[in-house]
């Protein structure tokens, strides 16, 4: 639907027409209206920069982890979930209505959709799960000792850029062009490209890079990519990106390569490999520092912690599709196969 796109209510015998971002307004003042019933009961705001379907965790992930921690849903604390689909900055529009309310705790996933919830609501805590480096996006003084109001799980992108096109030269022995896909809005795009490039180079794999900002761009990125001879392609995290996966993997599917993604949802989507934290790590840890914030401890004073556990997921269904014998060594890999 585009975006100017009107919904018409009814009331009366009557039909009123109503914009989809004023039908949103809408949603999200219901909302902070309903928690100012329950002032209360603490109230944590699940802003991911991602949709529902490619987010990390879902709130209700959240809320399972944090109702083993003494705060069950609905009685001691209350979940709302909120999704830019790719567009983070909208988040601060969501989280508006809830400007002032007392003993909120924001969990956003991403630095976008981090610095959009400190916009609207500046003094609130926010646990961050699954963004990039909190010092180098001036979230945070230190990991050690982060100083502000934020805190959580940092991704360590630049780590596991390194180890996409090891796997897909697993996959696919006679890769010599790969195609390398990133958004240049996120702060570690240059440290994830380096990484990338440098393990690409190793294997003597030849790399091209694509940079995008926008949707528009996306296209464009893509035909070169192709017209540069690209094999195989690596999409690198954002949110935007992430919105755009069904595009993607349908131009890659009509070239017939093989992709790598950074979240499980790549995979379940149709790309041939995920690889990237745990998913239940990151809800697992990020109930765990919201109990901590709502016990007393200020996030400034919590550190920033590194994922511990990894995810690959091997699609061998794509593999099929692809033509891919899948071997042993990448089999032995994989926490999660999708027949």
């Amino acid at each position: 639907m585009p975006q100017h796109a009107c919904i018409f209510v009814h009331h009366a015998g009557m039909a009123f027409p109503i914009s989809r971002r004023t039908l949103l307004w809408l949603g999200c003042t219901t909302a902070a209206a309903a928690a100012r019933g329950n002032t209360g009961i603490p109230q944590v705001l699940v802003a991911m920069g991602n949709s529902r379907s490619s987010a990390q965790f879902s709130a209700a992930d959240l809320a399972r982890h944090l109702d083993r921690l003494g705060w069950p849903g609905g009685r001691a604390v209350q979940m709302h979930d909120f999704y830019a689909d790719g567009r983070p900055a909208q988040l601060a529009e969501k989280l508006a209505p809830f400007v002032g309310m007392p003993r909120l705790v924001v969990v956003t996933d991403s630095v976008q959709a981090t610095h959009a919830a400190l916009k609207a609501l500046p003094q609130v805590p926010v646990v961050m799960v699954g963004g990039g480096d909190p010092v180098q996006a001036g979230l945070a003084v230190s990991l050690a000792q982060p100083g502000r109001s934020v805190t959580g799980v940092y991704n360590i992108g630049v780590d596991v850029a390194g180890k996409y096109v090891p796997l897909l030269r697993e996959a696919m022995p006679k890769l010599a062009r790969v195609g390398l896909l990133l958004d240049r809005r996120n702060p570690s795009a240059g440290g994830m490209r380096r990484a990338a490039m440098e393990s690409a180079e190793r294997l003597r794999v030849a790399g091209a890079v694509a940079e995008i900002q926008g949707a528009e761009e996306l296209a464009p990125a893509l035909d070169a990519l192709a017209r540069g001879g690209a094999q195989a392609l690596v999409v690198f995290n954002s949110p935007a990106l992430s919105a755009m996966s069904n595009e993607i993997l349908a131009f890659a599917q009509r070239q017939r390569w093989p992709v790598v993604g950074s979240r499980a949802a790549w995979a379940h989507a149709g790309a041939l490999i995920s690889y990237g934290p745990s998913p239940e790590e990151f809800a697992q840890r990020a109930a765990i520092l919201v109990d901590k914030i709502l016990r007393g401890t200020p996030a400034g004073d919590l550190p920033f912690e590194r994922p511990t556990r990894m995810q690959t997921v091997l699609n061998l269904r794509a593999a099929r599709l692809l033509g891919l014998s899948v071997s042993n060594a990448l089999l032995v890999q994989a926490d999660l196969t999708i027949e």
